[in-house]
């Protein structure tokens, strides 16, 4: 059955429901609903920022499992946004987050969604191209895996994140391994490490301010 070309509610639910019945598992079928719903909305004079959806379009996403970028205004390290991420996943600190856009969050979540093109909002890729990131060498030693979201062989993990950092898919961690996800795990908690490192530096070399 052809999708609804709208943003309604009614239309969000129908698509969505129309994807369901066609064998589409749930989390796929809000994801279709959501796109459609965002490019039409946008097309029609709605919101053309798909991170703020309407608030029906929010509540039908609500079972989804997050991806991508966390926005809000609660602290960096606040641990205020009760959500669910894919067993797996990897979370960028808001801190890092912001170093890789030179400060700012907003372009430092561009950048990842570059870099993680599975790690889209809503579990949706993000339609963003770049070339492949440059990850750093695996130290000799393991690293310990600060960013892994553990939850057993549940498909879902219970978490409190905060604003500003940004949640890789699995799909995207492994990829970061060359396929072995456990390796995607320990280059991303270097990778935190090494932007750290060079913002550290960047920023004990800054010029004072200006008179």
């Amino acid at each position: 059955m052809p999708l609804i070309k709208s943003a309604a509610k009614d239309a969000v639910s129908q698509n969505i429901r129309s994807e369901l019945d066609a064998g589409k598992p749930r989390a796929q079928a809000v994801a279709i609903a959501l796109d459609t719903a965002r490019r039409y909305g946008k097309a029609a004079g709605g919101s053309v920022n798909p991170l703020s959806p309407p608030w029906f379009v929010r509540n039908e996403a609500r079972n989804m499992v997050h991806t991508g970028p966390l926005m809000g205004f609660s602290g960096g390290r606040a641990d205020k946004v009760d959500t669910k991420v894919a067993n797996g996943s990897h979370i960028l600190p808001s801190d890092t987050v912001s170093a890789l856009g030179g400060g700012n969050s907003l372009n430092g979540h561009a950048i990842l969604a570059k870099m993680f093109p599975a790690s889209g909002p809503f579990g949706m890729k993000s339609g963003l191209h770049s070339a492949a990131p440059h990850f750093p060498k695996l130290p000799a030693m393991p690293a310990k895996q600060k960013g892994f979201a553990h939850g057993g062989k549940a498909d879902a993990v219970d978490v409190a994140l905060s604003d500003g950092e940004f949640c890789v898919s699995p799909a995207d961690v492994a990829a970061a391994g060359g396929g072995d996800a456990a390796k995607g795990h320990r280059i991303l908690d270097a990778f935190i490490r090494q932007v750290r490192r060079k913002t550290i530096h960047k920023l004990k070399h800054l010029p004072g301010p200006s008179k």
